[in-house]
């Protein structure tokens, strides 16, 4: 009692799962003998060999708790060790097993599962359940595998339980419970299929010796009728255990699942099955996958069944191709040996051998190679809805679309799916309305295992570039399976619409209730049995099978279902056709048979016939069978043109394209010519057509490889709408330039033929074939009218009133504009009125043959006609005195025909005819009267109709083979350039439609780009304007075409085109648009012109945003008027032409484009810095040009009220002309007196006088003045960076503006009234004139020097203030970098007296300028610049002897050495000192002026601790030691022009000083005459004395060392050594010296004693 309350105790303390981890010590222990005292608790009866006892309920209790502490201690592998250990433990429990109370054997059971599948019985899962790791106890995931101790555990578990001798005992004694009867409980059950499980099914089969797997399943089978019984146990756990046992057994090969496959079809089994394979989803659905599989195949009985209850096309994705799976998936499995297939699994031919041979009847079953298959344990992925499924099955079902309309496997083209989500299928709940409406209230009453296969899509399919091998890699489910089950059922779960197939909701609906019907009727039958009322029933499965009522009403011709061949989800499916050209015509015969339905009665006729060998069906006849065969007749000649040849049937086709009432007919006609003249049979005949023979068809030509290339889209696609045919012209990706230009496309070339040539290829002789047979039924169209047929489809576009409406100029972006960024052209409350009608008074009177309008008499009966119709709210007139009624609208007019007041017969007008003609002649009525929905919108429908003239065009080029202009051009391009034509192909941009606006302007391309005579005069049809009015984003194929256009427009008259006029006034887009975009597409062509066009741009290359573009496409809207909106009424009507006024631009008010470039922008140092600059020289010369023009302008003659009074306008009081204003009288007299309009002579001359008055309005009050100084300004700038940046590639080149430049700064230093400027020739007598003219006398000294050129500046006035400051900046440092850049523009500005200018400028400046200026003053900056601009003259030997004069500009620079806060300045007069220094003359004349006592302070600024990478940017210009590159000025001149251009501000003064003292050295240096070659110049005796005097003669002499910096470093420190005494009490010294008066100096009559008073 106490060892059973420790039993109970354990129970009740220890969960389930057992034990936990290890224990007090890390590790359980148990005694052998405690196990042997436990089992003696259970009943003495339970001993084996004796036979099974009755047991009590206190007996069952005691034995389930027994057995229940045995579980928890066998959750750990050690303790289940001991467990097994214990004697005649296994022998009690097998005794337990069989003791015939079902709780006991239930428990027995879960103990052999804890020791034979240890992991799985922990946590309570299925033993087949492959189980996860790192997860809690309890939990149904666990670990991917068993571990160690638990494989050793269950491996010694099952070998000590099942020896090799009691193995069929021992599982006998474990069936023994499922025989029993009454069948055991629900827990017996489940638990005893768990320990076979754990036997022979995966994963625990792995522990166990393959003896006892063969054993145990063939105990398994041997159950028989009771093993299927357990298929419908209402306990899932159960039925599922049944599955995979059962899925196990038929895994043993066909011998060992033969017995089952017949009983699973007695049994009903596979009925169940089938149905959960197909409708239920996750683990379910693959196990039931999976038996069903290994029941049917090679199994002709059940294969049979399958046939009956699935259509025939789903069964043959069982011959899906599948390719051998992966290494790494099947090298576990051995490969099963293939035997002959049965059924409809055949075994196919060769790859090899089945390409060649021909396709035989449409629906035969294709044959498929056979594969092994992979391991079960990969089935779950190929599932649909699993994780990993997908993708390869549905390829592999997917590819059987291919073969379903041929017997051959199509090797060429693979397939793949697309994610989902593409492409919704067409299911047949489309086609059968009634059928999906019946079944709609059941949707929500189908079992939940069948919803989720209902939602998925039909994936579209896209063929694949041909790969190595036809088949698509499929994993299998089980190795010996043959048939291609994963494809099977992927293809179950998916929607299928295509000619050999239709499975979708509707159709699985219908497969779960007839499966559902029959099972609940079989269940019923057992469920009698069960309750006693007969024997056991088996299905009755021979006579089984499926209908599906909503196949049943299909248009099928041929043996092929015409509506899922065009609609179906197979896009190639068409091309896969047996016998095209039967198919063809056949259908055409019953287009023929079909006669089109009676307005007036409304009847349809329909009638079935054959050709040939096809039999044809039509269940449906009238207005659908005509449209389907139409749609079935462009497919099919579409993909196989070159196969049925050309077409006899086209003016049958077009007159019943004219005069059908039905516009679903008339579009599918419209797709169907379409398809006669652009197949895509034919790949991209605009770019093949130029190697088609001109005779016949050239059997020679070579053959290419197959293009992978991705061809034009379905023509014939649910919507019916094609793409846009390719291009004539190939254009690059739009990219707006950064300062570069294009070799290729620079060029101003206006060659339409060089702009349109499209990138040839050679056609394959399969496309040649279908080209010619194109190329033929183009002929028979022009011949039939067909090409005025499709320009009246291209101009009812014009009636679709829905337009898209947006924001003009939404971005920069270059995107189509397909999304929606257009604007409408004009808002109107109510349609126009365009249209007048002669009421007859009867609706059966005869046609009206009276030819003129204002000559139609009144009918006898017009007395009983009313004077007005009231059509809704709108009243319209009756007719008056000549019998006319209108205006009317066309809705006005459709609504009078309905009510009979018009008839056919009625004859109507519009303005533009030429006379009232009957309404059914009038095709744009005829049309609107039409009948029904179309299938396609108006935009559509004139979208093929250009299509279809694009590709007529291009089957008839306009060059032969040599690249020579083919005269007469061809009838297409005639026909399409005729004025009945060309107006209305380029008015259909007014539309606004993206696509139809690209395909129109590819068209006219084509067609105009060899004819000279059209082209020049396509400006008069308005394209121009319609195309800039246009706003949306797709702007490359309209700039291909003004490329090719707008030079070559005669709006000037021929003559002056080639006068060799700028581009503004050669373009005809000049006056529309800014110069630079006009640059944009002439250089950089139209790819760029469009980008730059549709985007927002300001930079100094192109000036061009939203709000201009909105303002270009609002002018260009105002001067189309209202026509844009009558033609919504008058689809027919022609633009009459008025030239558009000029525009002007108030965003480039303040700018100047000169050559490429915007000025403003360019010179925007901030936000263009180093923007880059090409054609430097042309840039150059067009600056000059501008400026010289500028100069010279003059005011203009017209004055503003002349203007107004010429364009007949007032303006306000203000003085101001409103622009609208401007425009409407530029109009309204362009319309009058153009040449075009008004050819005489006096037209002409007013129109010229109009113009000019409209340019002085655009002028402004600016426009009338003379040269602007801003416009000046902006042109001097623009040379500064030209020669700032590219100085070495303008070195080469005299620079021809000296004069201007000089002038400029002429006028700004001209004086004030009353003044007389001082002489700059240098003379002595001339500075003191000028002195004494203002009033300051000089005293001798360099104070009295400094003041007499601060009085000279003062008496002057101070000319820095205002605008002009900024003009002398400019053109002081533009004379600074072209002297820079070349000796011989120092040469030139000295030969145009620049010298005596710079004089002046740098004497008036050092006038006012103090020594702490600031150095980014206005004075200061004109001082730097001028002072290197002397520098740059005093490097060449020509200037110095001018400079020589100059006295008064020598004592300016010498004074500047004395600025400190302008470094630059200071650097700038050291180098020209340095300059000069070469003249002998010069370094006297410097001597006298004071340099010495200015340059020798400078020795003392040198800064001996300045860094180390400070020292190295000081330059040495006058030394060896720096890089000669550096040194060398203008063309090799020696001397320190990279110090020049230095900054104005320096970040570090003492390292400027520095440099300052290392300038002064060598400036001493060369004045004296010290420094070495190559820098030596001729020495000066009293320079060297001075210096000597100055510095002792030990220093002194070091100043013509190469390197001064230890002179520099001794003369800042102090030194004594036996050569060189130098300290700080000499140096003060020295700068008291200094300090003194300079003429003090000068005039010592014996300097010696100077010398000696230093020393």
């Amino acid at each position: 009692n106490i060892l059973l309350e420790c039993v109970y105790e354990i129970n009740a303390c220890v969960p389930y799962a057992g034990l936990p981890a290890g224990g007090a010590d890390g590790a359980w222990e148990l005694e052998s003998s405690a196990v042997t005292a436990v089992l003696a608790l259970l009943p003495e009866e339970l001993q084996p060999g004796l036979p099974p006892p009755v047991l009590s309920p206190d007996d069952i209790k005691q034995a389930v708790a027994v057995l229940h502490c045995l579980q928890r201690v066998c959750s750990s592998p050690q303790l289940a060790a001991v467990v097994l250990s214990a004697p005649s433990a296994l022998l009690r429990i097998w005794c337990c097993l069989g003791c015939g109370s079902d709780h006991v054997a239930a428990e027995a059971a879960r103990l052999l599962l804890r020791l034979f599948a240890p992991a799985a019985a922990r946590h309570g899962a299925a033993p087949w359940r492959l189980l996860r790791a790192a997860v809690p106890l309890g939990s149904e995931d666990a670990a991917t595998t068993n571990s160690r101790e638990d494989n050793t555990l269950a491996k010694t578990a099952k070998h000590v339980a099942f020896t090799p001798q009691q193995q069929q005992q021992r599982l006998d004694l474990l069936l023994q419970p499922l025989r029993a009867q009454p069948p055991p409980s629900h827990l017996t059950s489940m638990a005893l299929l768990e320990v076979i499980a754990a036997l022979a099914v995966d994963p625990g089969a792995r522990t166990s010796e393959v003896s006892l797997q063969d054993t145990c399943l063939q105990a398994a089978a041997s159950l028989g009728r009771l093993l299927f019984s357990l298929f419908s146990h209402p306990a899932g756990r159960v039925a599922d255990g049944v599955a995979v046992l059962m899925r196990a057994i038929a895994g043993r090969g066909a011998a060992a699942a033969a017995p089952m496959r017949e009983a699973a079809l007695r049994e009903g089994a596979l009925l169940q099955h089938l149905q959960l394979a197909i409708f239920a989803s996750g683990d379910k659905a693959r196990l039931s996958q999976e038996l069903v599989a290994s029941w049917a195949d090679e199994y002709a009985p059940a294969l049979a069944l399958l046939r009956r209850i699935l259509p025939a096309g789903l069964v043959r994705y069982l011959n899906a191709p599948r390719a051998k799976p992966s290494a790494g998936l099947s090298s576990a499995l051995p490969a099963a040996p293939l035997v002959p297939a049965v059924a409809t699994v055949v075994r196919p031919a060769v790859a090899s051998d089945a390409a060649p041979q021909a396709a035989t009847a449409l629906g035969a079953p294709a044959a498929a190679p056979l594969v092994f298959a992979a391991t079960p344990a990969l089935a779950p992925q190929l599932m649909p809805g699993s994780a990993g499924a997908g993708p390869a099955a549905a390829a592999a079902a997917n590819a059987m679309n291919g073969q379903l309309l041929a017997s051959q496997v199509d090797s060429g083209k693979p397939y793949l799916a697309l994610p989902n989500g593409h492409a919704a299928s067409n299911t047949l709940t489309e086609l059968q309305p009634s059928a999906a409406a019946g079944n709609a209230n059941t949707a929500s009453l189908q079992p939940a295992l069948m919803q989720p296969q209902h939602h998925q899509q039909q994936h579209p399919i896209i063929p694949l570039p041909p790969q190595p091998t036809a088949s698509v890699v499929v994993p299998q489910v089980s190795a010996g399976l043959r048939g291609n089950w994963p494809a099977l059922w992927s293809a179950a779960g998916r929607d299928h619409c295509h000619a050999g197939l239709i499975w979708n909701e509707t159709t699985r609906r219908e497969l779960w209730d007839a499966l559902e019907r029959e099972e609940a009727g079989l269940r019923a039958a057992r469920t009698r049995v069960a309750k006693g009322a007969g024997g056991w029933p088996t299905w009755n499965w021979g006579e089984f099978s499926v209908t599906y009522p909503s196949l049943s009403g299909q248009l099928c011709i041929g043996g092929v279902y015409v509506r899922l061949l065009l609609e179906g989800g197979d896009a190639s499916a068409v091309e896969k056709l047996a016998n095209p050209k039967e198919f063809f015509t056949a259908c055409y015969h019953t287009l023929l048979c079909c006669q089109e339905a009676s307005d007036a009665t409304g009847t349809d006729s329909s009638s079935t016939s054959g050709s040939n060998s096809s039999s044809i069906t039509a269940p449906a006849a009238g207005k659908a069978t005509q449209q389907l065969c139409v749609k079935a007749m462009a497919a099919s000649y579409s993909a196989h043109a070159g196969v049925i040849g050309p077409c006899e049937g086209i003016p049958h086709i077009l007159q019943l394209l004219d005069t059908t009432m039905q516009r679903s007919l008339r579009h599918g006609l419209l797709l169907l010519v379409h398809a006669l003249i652009a197949p895509r049979a034919a790949g991209d005949m605009t770019a093949m057509t130029k190697h088609l023979p001109t005779a016949a068809i050239a059997t020679s030509l070579p053959k290419v490889a197959a293009s992978d290339d991705q061809q034009t889209a379905d023509t014939l696609s649910q919507a019916g709408v094609p793409q846009l045919p390719v291009l004539a012209v190939p254009l690059p990706p739009p990219q707006l330039p950064r300062g570069q230009a294009t070799a290729s496309v620079g060029s101003t070339n206006s060659n339409m033929t060089s702009s349109s040539s499209p990138q040839w290829q050679v056609p394959t002789p399969a496309e040649t074939i279908a080209i010619c047979a194109a190329k033929a039924n183009g002929y028979v169209l022009m011949d039939c009218g067909g090409m005025q047929l499709l320009v009246d489809f291209i101009a009812a576009a014009h009636e679709c009133t829905e337009r898209r409406a947006a924001a003009a100029g939404a971005g920069a972006g270059v995107a189509a504009a397909g999304a929606g960024h257009l604007i409408t052209s004009i808002s109107h409350a109510e349609a126009p009125k365009e249209w007048y009608f002669y009421p007859t008074g009867s609706s059966s009177s005869t046609p009206v043959t009276t030819s003129d309008k204002a000559s139609s008499a009144p009918d006898a009966t017009t007395a009983d006609i009313p004077d007005s119709y009231q059509v809704g709210e709108e009243r319209v007139p009756g007719p008056d005195g000549s019998g006319c009624a209108g205006p009317i609208s066309k809705e006005a007019m459709k609504q009078l025909y309905s009510k009979g007041v018009i008839t056919r017969y009625t004859r109507v007008w519009a303005a533009g005819m030429p006379a009232p003609v009957e309404l059914w002649s009038v095709r744009e009525l005829r049309w609107m009267l039409s009948t029904g929905l179309g299938l396609l919108g108006p935009f559509e429908a004139a979208l093929v109709a250009l299509q279809v003239l694009h590709q007529l065009a291009a089957l008839q080029p306009a060059v032969d083979e040599t690249g020579g202009v083919l005269q007469p051009l061809p009838r297409a391009h005639r026909g399409l350039a005729d004025p009945a034509c060309l107006p209305h192909v380029a008015q259909i941009m007014l539309t606004g439609e993206p696509a139809l606006v690209s395909a129109a302007a590819s068209l006219l391309l084509l067609v105009l780009a060899h004819n000279q005579s059209a082209v020049s005069r396509l400006y008069l049809s308005g394209v121009f304007l319609f195309g800039l009015a246009y706003c949306g984003s797709n702007l490359q194929e309209m700039a291909a075409l003004f490329k090719a256009a707008h030079l070559v427009q005669a709006f000037r008259g021929p003559a002056e085109l080639t006068a060799g006029l700028p581009l503004v006034q050669r373009s005809y887009l000049g006056p529309l648009l800014p110069e630079s975009l006009l640059h944009m597409l002439d250089s950089y062509g139209p790819a760029v012109f469009a980008a730059a066009l549709a985007g927002d741009h300001n930079t100094p290359e192109v000036i061009w945003t939203a709000g201009m573009r909105q303002r270009l496409i609002q002018a260009m809207l105002q001067h189309l008027g209202d026509f844009p909106h009558r033609l919504s009424q008058h689809c027919h009507a022609v633009y009459e032409y008025t030239p558009p006024p000029p525009l002007s631009w108030p965003e480039l008010g303040d700018e100047i484009w000169c050559h490429r470039y915007y000025l403003a922008n360019l010179c925007d140092e901030e936000r263009f810095r180093g923007w880059p600059v090409v054609e430097h020289i042309q840039l150059l010369q067009a600056l000059l040009g501008e400026w010289r023009a500028e100069l010279a302008r003059q005011p203009l003659a017209m004055s503003e009220a002349q203007a107004c009074k010429t364009l007949g306008i007032t303006p306000a009081g203000d003085g101001h002309v409103d622009e609208d204003e401007m425009r409407r009288a530029y109009r309204a007299l362009a319309r009058r007196y153009h040449p075009d309009k008004n050819p005489s002579p006096e037209a002409q001359a007013t129109f010229l006088r109009v113009q000019k008055a409209y340019e002085r309005l655009q002028a402004g009050a600016a426009g009338g003045q003379g040269p602007q100084p801003w416009r000046i300004l902006l042109l001097l700038r623009a040379q500064v960076i030209l020669y700032r940046r590219y100085s070495g590639l303008l070195a080469p080149y005299k620079y021809a503006g000296y004069p201007q430049l000089l002038e400029v700064l002429r006028q700004q230093q001209l004086q004030e009234p009353g003044q007389q400027q001082p002489a700059a020739d240098g003379d002595a007598k001339a500075c003191q004139a000028a002195t004494a003219s203002s009033g300051v006398h000089t005293t001798g000294s360099s104070a009295a020097t400094v003041a007499t050129a601060s009085a000279v500046g003062a008496a002057i006035g101070n000319f820095l203030s205002g605008d002009r400051v900024q003009q002398v900046l400019a053109s002081i440092e533009l004379c600074w970098l072209t002297c820079a850049a070349s000796a011989k523009n120092a040469e030139e500005l000295m030969r145009t007296g620049g010298l005596a200018l710079l004089a002046t400028l740098l004497s008036r400046c050092a006038g006012i300028l103090p020594f702490d200026t600031a150095p980014t003053a206005a004075e200061a900056v004109i001082t730097t610049h001028t002072l290197r601009t002397v520098a740059g003259l005093a490097a060449v030997e020509g200037a110095r002897r001018e400079i020589e004069g100059h006295r008064q500009l020598l004592m300016d620079i010498i004074r500047c050495c004395a600025l400190e806060r302008a470094p630059a300045a200071v650097d700038a007069a050291l180098v020209a000192i340095c300059h000069m220094a070469a003249s002998p003359q010069l370094q006297q004349l410097l001597l006298e002026a004071g340099a010495l006592p200015y340059l020798v302070p400078l020795l003392f600024h040198y800064d001996v601790t300045l860094a180390a990478d400070a020292s190295a940017r000081l330059q040495l210009p006058f030394s060896r030691l720096s890089s000669s590159s550096i040194n060398e000025g203008p063309e090799g001149v020696p001397g320190g022009f990279r110090v020049l251009d230095s900054a104005l501000m320096r970040p570090n003064m003492q390292e400027a000083r520095s440099q300052h003292a290392l300038l002064a050295a060598q400036a001493l240096g060369r004045l004296a005459g010290l420094l070495q070659e190559p820098y030596t110049t001729p020495v000066n005796a009293a320079a060297s004395l001075a210096l000597s005097s100055l510095l002792t003669t030990s220093l002194a002499d070091k100043l013509g060392a190469p390197d001064p910096r230890p002179l520099l470093a001794c003369l800042n420190s102090s030194m004594e050594t036996p050569q060189v005494i130098w300290n700080a009490a000499m140096r003060e010294e020295l700068a008291k010296v200094i300090a003194q008066p300079v003429s003090l100096f000068w005039l010592l009559p014996n300097r010696k004693k100077f010398r000696c008073h230093v020393s």
